[in-house]
């Protein structure tokens, strides 16, 4: 897969700003699309899964708040801001997610926080149970 465009990167590293992780230094992760009329833009906390000792394989969902002011200054044209409190059928891999669709620097916009990593995305981090430590397994694939 090709780079993201760098208005892309520009918002996303704005959009992660407004992003408060309250489990320290969990990574963030982001999926794009980049259509011809419009963009599509997920970004989501990575899970820390357990490794070794009794809870061997667990995920555990890291918890984290979004500012939705800040988020929403972000956008120079704001069309509309939701929330998605629940799967809503059995096609819907995202789950829980906040929206917001607009214009960034020109371009259409679809940006969606979800409130999950998705399941096709491993774990971005590990807690070896072991060695107790955690490591950071998105960081170490770039």
């Amino acid at each position: 897969m090709s780079p993201p465009p760098i208005w892309a990167s520009l918002l996303v590293e704005k959009v992660c700003r407004s992003v408060q992780i309250f489990e320290e230094d969990s990574p963030i992760g982001c999926h794009y699309y980049c259509g011809e009329e419009s963009h599509e833009i997920s970004i989501f906390v990575s899970p820390t899964e357990i490794v070794g000792g009794p809870n061997d394989g667990h995920r555990i969902q890291a918890r984290f708040v979004v500012d939705i002011v800040e988020l929403m200054k972000h956008f120079d044209v704001l069309d509309a801001v939701t929330w998605q409190s629940q799967v809503v059928d059995e096609t819907d891999d995202l789950g829980p997610h906040l929206s917001v669709t607009g214009e960034y620097l020109g371009e259409q916009v679809w940006v969606r926080i979800l409130g999950n990593t998705p399941e096709q995305f491993l774990p971005g981090r590990i807690a070896d149970f072991e060695e107790r430590r955690f490591v950071n397994i998105w960081d170490e694939q770039d």
